[in-house]
């Protein structure tokens, strides 16, 4: 197993580069990049880089992936129209982030632009405390009005992020599923399946 190949999505293209561990040889590939199925065109350069190089498929050792897809949709604000739940008293995690700054000392710095906008981030009553018991349970009656209101603001994509569920994820996995039956159609990300980790801001942000 000789040759380790590295795929990465742009905006434009997609390249495929080629490794072979025992001769040496490196290659390219190059292929247009497909927005509506970036899956298509991954398979179409790899299958043009084998093509070309004559890899023999059983002789891959390493397929690595990487993409500027969504780096760029954050830099250009081009990304699905997104909204925000998170525990009542919460809502304005992305704005307050941490105290880092690029420049520790500029007092009057711009802060970046926040991920989802205010008005698209809501918020549900529940609690649960640092050692992962439920103080407040999940206000289920509020439930409803939270999908009124999303399917008004006409969202394209959910992200739930409820306090500590990273130690709890009862109340977040119930109105992920509610949110999910009254949302068909339309994307609802727990934090508890995309980084169930510690610290509130780096996991509200990355989900």
């Amino acid at each position: 197993m000789a040759w380790r190949l590295g795929v990465d999505i742009g905006g434009t293209f997609t390249d495929v580069a080629l490794v072979n561990d025992a001769d040496g040889t490196i290659g390219i590939a190059k292929t247009s990049t497909t927005p509506r199925n970036f899956a298509q065109g991954v398979i179409t350069g790899l299958k043009q880089a084998i093509a070309s190089y004559n890899v023999p498929v059983d002789d891959v050792s390493l397929l690595s992936h990487a993409t500027t897809v969504v780096t760029n949709a954050v830099l250009e604000q081009n990304g699905a129209r997104t909204a925000l739940i998170s525990t009542r008293g919460f809502r304005d995690l992305l704005e307050l982030r941490r105290s880092a700054r690029s420049d520790l000392y500029d007092l009057f710095q711009d802060a970046p632009i926040s991920l989802v906008p205010r008005h698209r981030r809501l918020e549900v009553t529940e609690r649960i405390d640092a050692a992962g018991a439920v103080v407040t349970p999940l206000a289920e009656s509020e439930i409803a009005d939270l999908v009124k209101t999303l399917k008004k603001l006409e969202v394209e994509a959910v992200a739930v992020t409820l306090l500590f569920s990273f130690l709890n994820d009862s109340h977040e996995r119930r109105l992920g599923e509610k949110l999910r039956a009254a949302l068909p159609g339309i994307p609802v990300f727990l934090s508890c399946e995309v980084l169930p980790e510690v610290r509130e801001f780096e996991r509200t942000s990355t989900t």
